[in-house]
């Protein structure tokens, strides 16, 4: 690493001050920007350590985006980090699936939840990333679906079951 080499310190921005950036760049609301900040506060990094520092910050800005349903260009989101539509994607679905799984393991507190009703609401289970991303998005939506005394849909039943 040219750090190590050089004896130097090379700052790195961290994910909250790129959100800061892409807030004030796209022009999107102070409820994206605290959405995103806040998932940072429940977000576990994948251990291989595959998402930088833009990446994480531009899918936590979608995820904020999409959960409040504020429009967002997914295409002007990546140019503004330099990265592909798809990069910003899968960083989405790593917050969605981290948040979903700490939800369900407890490790949440559910009344802390901005996003849990909405997702209690959506029919697009089956839509969501990728199928392992829907069928974690599915076990969240049952467990909510639980403390709220609410039915499943059949649609998440599906995605739960294997029935894709």
């Amino acid at each position: 690493q040219l750090g190590d080499i050089a004896d130097v310190d090379i700052p790195r921005r961290e994910p909250a001050d790129v959100v800061e950036s892409l807030v004030s760049d796209l022009g999107l609301s102070e409820t994206v920007r605290e959405e995103s900040l806040r998932s940072f506060e429940h977000y576990r990094p994948a251990d291989d350590g595959s998402l930088s520092a833009p990446e994480l910050a531009a899918g936590a800005v979608f995820f904020a985006s999409t959960t409040i349903r504020e429009p967002i260009d997914l295409e002007e989101l990546a140019d503004s980090i330099g990265f592909a539509p798809a990069n910003v994607s899968d960083a989405m679905n790593s917050v969605f699936v981290s948040l979903c799984r700490r939800l369900v393991r407890g490790e949440i507190a559910y009344e802390e939840c901005s996003w849990t009703a909405d997702l209690l609401e959506s029919d697009h289970i089956a839509e969501i990333g990728d199928p392992h991303t829907g069928r974690v998005v599915a076990a969240a939506k049952t467990y909510i679906a639980g403390r709220e005394g609410e039915h499943v849909d059949e649609g998440t039943l599906d995605v739960l079951l294997g029935n894709e």
